[in-house]
């Protein structure tokens, strides 16, 4: 049997029912028990196995994600990189070029970088790095995913891979820029304001259709 705490804001919280999502509290403190369920549910990190591509997902943690690709590429994860990414942001260059410049500077092949640089938001971050990898891999030998991205947006970038590249096997692998554990997302204003918007969008955007709900226990 599943132990048991409650929740004073979300009900009783089972560890079956951690990948789920769970209505925000409308006022008041969180509560640990949904500090544990938004950490399991929207900050996600799996294991990792060896995937047929690394998926990049642009922002302005530039480095940091060009840094987690590259270990990916080299410890021998996977043999191709994808950044996508068509948003300048702070910055003068788009963040697909950037990021693959910097991988290019660690040593990562430039043969093993594909570069789609229109992608002004998640949805076409993966559909057109799909129509890419169908240009120049075959979609056919793309079976399995590593997403690198925000620790913040995790679950919503396989959420989006799921609605509009289904069938890959998803492993998610994000960068935390906050220096504070991801457990501890919530003692860092900045990190806890992050995370509470994004975890807000999650609703209206499988409603909308932008995004698709994954069972991670069976991914």
């Amino acid at each position: 049997i599943a132990s048991k705490a409650y929740s004073r804001y979300g009900g009783v919280l089972d560890n079956m029912s951690l990948n789920r999502y769970r209505p925000l509290p409308e006022k008041g403190e969180l509560s640990k028990a949904f500090q544990k369920s938004v950490t399991d549910y929207l900050l996600v990190e799996t294991p990792i196995e060896k995937a047929d591509i690394v998926l990049v997902f642009g922002n302005n943690g530039r480095g940091s994600l060009a840094k987690r690709a590259a270990e990916l590429y080299v410890r021998g994860y996977a043999k191709k990189i994808v950044v996508s990414g068509g948003v300048r942001g702070m910055h003068t260059r788009k963040e697909a070029n950037d990021i693959a410049d910097r991988l290019c500077k660690m040593g990562i092949p430039k043969a093993d970088i594909l570069i789609e640089d229109a992608a002004m938001n998640t949805g076409e971050n993966v559909t057109l790095s799909k129509a890419l990898v169908a240009k120049e891999i075959g979609l056919e030998n793309v079976k399995s995913v590593i997403a690198v991205g925000s620790i913040v947006a995790a679950r919503r970038f396989l959420m989006t891979i799921e609605r509009h590249w289904p069938g890959l096997k998803m492993m998610s692998a994000p960068v935390n820029v906050y220096n504070v554990p991801r457990e501890r997302w919530y003692t860092l204003k900045k990190f806890r304001d992050r995370v509470l918007t994004e975890y807000k969008k999650i609703p209206a955007y499988i409603e909308r259709g932008y995004i698709k709900e994954v069972n991670l226990k069976a991914a």
